[in-house]
């Protein structure tokens, strides 16, 4: 019965969610020549603590995530900067949970999910019965908040549109995880997707016309899927490289290729990969020192590269 309803709630049966959450999750950085990660420049970002789902602003100066530390009654929010001492500073304090950071364009603002429940449950992650939970903007020079969405719907995992003036993310106020789109002062807010989900990390293309994220495929697994914004069709997505399930789509910023993280069948780990998609090329992106990679993201000069992992780095291979 569990199994049956898992799979009417589109949630595939071996989740990623449901890894082992004994495991701390870091984050992590790499520099990069030529879209590959230098060996000998891992460094972890985050403290002590279970971190996840970083987000580097596009001028690669400071990375964005959020999580639990030891010593913290819930998820916040932190951000750790990209120079010589990545100090890493909590930047939400309020009660509940505050989550899933996307960095405005201006490198200044970001937007959040924030939710007066005591406990984020990576087992409810993809269904549609959730805590309410409103977007918000921050300004994480001068702490200042504005909410972007209200209501008793839980409204999660914002992305921000490369101009600034929107924000794309997924909400239960159909009765299903889709994705909805609403200006960056709260007003014209659409649905963007009808299916039956859970659709998930939104993210949009430089260019503003093609809009990239995951969601559940005939065999119960998730998938990164394509869409476009001018006609809210799907576009076909014609790579040469299946997964068992694949997440987390970001767009490179010249718009023709997608850094996500997915799990190969018979492989025990997520890793990296980088498709083009003009030839249908999928290409490994390593992460040396790493044994698995997650969340992957780069700054729009492609210095960087950073990502969450749950496995220790290889010995003597990261710096703090």
């Amino acid at each position: 019965m569990r199994h049956l309803l898992r799979k009417l709630l589109g949630i595939p049966l071996s989740d990623p969610a449901e890894v082992d959450r004994q495991r701390d999750s870091s984050i992590f950085s790499l520099e990069l020549q030529e879209r590959c990660a230098v060996p000998g420049t891992l460094r972890q970002l985050s403290p002590s603590g279970d971190f996840i789902q970083p987000m580097i602003s596009a001028c690669g100066s400071r990375v964005a995530y959020w999580g639990v530390g030891h010593n913290d009654p819930s998820h916040r929010i932190w951000v750790s900067s990209l120079n010589d001492d990545p100090k890493a500073e909590r930047i939400t304090h309020a009660e509940g949970i505050q989550g899933h950071p996307f960095w405005h364009p201006d490198g200044v603002r970001l937007v959040h999910f924030a939710s007066k429940a005591k406990a984020w449950n990576p087992r409810r992650q993809f269904s549609p019965e959730r805590p309410a939970a409103q977007l918000w903007w921050l300004d994480t020079d001068t702490g200042q908040t504005r909410q972007l969405t209200e209501g008793a719907f839980a409204d999660e995992r914002p992305a921000v549109t490369p101009d600034g003036r929107a924000v794309v993310f997924v909400s239960n106020r159909s009765g299903r995880l889709n994705l909805w789109r609403v200006n960056d002062d709260g007003s014209g807010l659409a649905q963007l997707t009808h299916g039956k989900g859970p659709d998930y990390r939104p993210c949009v293309s430089p260019d503003g016309r093609t809009l990239a994220y995951f969601s559940a495929a005939a065999d119960g697994f998730h998938q990164v899927r394509l869409l476009s914004l001018a006609t809210h069709e799907e576009i076909e997505c014609t790579w040469t490289r299946r997964f068992k399930w694949s997440h987390g789509p970001f767009w490179c910023y010249e718009s023709g290729s997608l850094l996500l993280h997915a799990l190969e069948h018979g492989a025990r780990f997520p890793t990296l990969w980088l498709v083009t998609l003009s030839t249908g090329q999928v290409t490994r992106f390593d992460t040396p020192g790493l044994p698995s990679a997650s969340h992957g993201t780069l700054d729009r000069a492609e210095r960087f590269v950073v990502c969450d992992s749950r496995d220790s780095p290889d010995a003597g291979s990261c710096q703090r």
